[in-house]
């Protein structure tokens, strides 16, 4: 699964917007979520994964490790 490991930037989103409208976002927190383009982050060291979300407004990290539940 390393090949897949590396940055990933998002290019666009098609519809983002309305999916956030059928959520229930208000509008001000929709077009502050349109105007990011986040970058996604994949690691690995052995059977552990880190995947690194980066924008403008977050940075969030989720770490799993393969055979254990998640």
């Amino acid at each position: 699964m390393s090949e897949f490991t590396g940055k990933y930037k998002l290019e666009k989103s098609d519809n983002f917007d309305n999916f956030l409208k059928e959520l229930g976002v208000n509008f001000m927190l929709r077009k502050l979520a349109n105007s990011t383009s986040p970058t996604l982050e994949i690691t690995r060291n052995g059977d552990e994964f880190v995947f690194k979300t980066v924008s403008t407004v977050k940075t969030s990290t989720m770490t799993f490790t393969l055979g254990k539940e998640f």
